[in-house]
């Protein structure tokens, strides 16, 4: 009887300190944060506006795409886990990590929009596959990506990435896609993978000589057009 008792008291407590933590310790780190000036719309110093528009971009963000950057600058650990969990704001530091980063990953998010990233320009590599993406639009100015994996999504035109001539990956698989000739100006391109698409030529891939796979199986491809590219790009493994 008496263990039970105590049982029950020591359970008391950790459910007590569990409520003070999850009350107080937001209170904490939002006084961590505010150590540093504040940068709300009133506050932000005339010469430097930037610190607003990041803060601005922020608060457009839906739940989605918060969490998929708040996962990107926050490493592990008690303090993050709650800034993640509690869906604290970043601090301007944050706002700047996420303005600088080079990786994202933000695959398997229900996203059908990628405008929100148009602004991150030092990204190098990106990660979107499986979600419900239907326009490159937005990652015509990263012109800083070198890998781009775009799988499984609902892309028919590849027309944005023209630009991005420091591709070097590009896998864009299971998607609507039905000609490739905007990949022709990505000289650098080292690998492809695009199957499962609509594809049924390969001539603006002949004078990527730096290409060392391709894969383009479940396209429409005859025969003909696949041994035509062998002998053009004959250092290319094709799968």
């Amino acid at each position: 009887m008496e263990t039970e008792i105590l049982n029950t008291i020591i359970a008391g407590i950790f459910t007590l300190l569990a409520a003070v933590i999850v009350i107080l310790f937001p209170r904490w780190l939002d006084r961590k944060d505010q150590r540093k000036p504040q940068t709300d719309e009133k506050q932000v110093p005339q010469d430097s506006p930037h610190i607003f528009n990041k803060r601005k971009w922020w608060e457009q963000l839906d739940d989605n795409w918060k969490k998929v950057f708040k996962n990107a600058i926050y490493e592990k650990g008690m303090t993050n886990f709650f800034k993640i969990t509690l869906g604290l704001k970043p601090s301007d530091s944050d706002l700047d990590k996420i303005f600088l980063l080079q990786k994202l990953n933000c695959g398997c998010n229900e996203i059908s929009d990628l405008e929100t990233l148009r602004p991150l320009t030092q990204l190098q590599v990106l990660i979107c596959s499986n979600n419900s993406v239907s326009d490159l639009e937005p990652l015509r100015l990263l012109t800083q990506l070198q890998h781009l994996d775009c799988n499984s999504n609902k892309i028919s035109c590849l027309e944005p990435l023209r630009s991005l001539t420091q591709l070097r990956k590009l896998y864009c698989g299971n998607n609507q896609i039905s000609h490739l000739e905007s990949i022709r100006p990505l000289t650098q391109l080292q690998e492809l993978y695009c199957g499962w698409n609509h594809i049924s030529d390969l001539e603006p891939l002949l004078e990527l000589v730096h290409l060392q796979i391709l894969y383009c199986s479940e396209n429409q491809l005859s025969q003909l057009e696949i041994d035509k590219f062998k002998e053009a790009v004959p250092n290319c493994k094709l799968l």
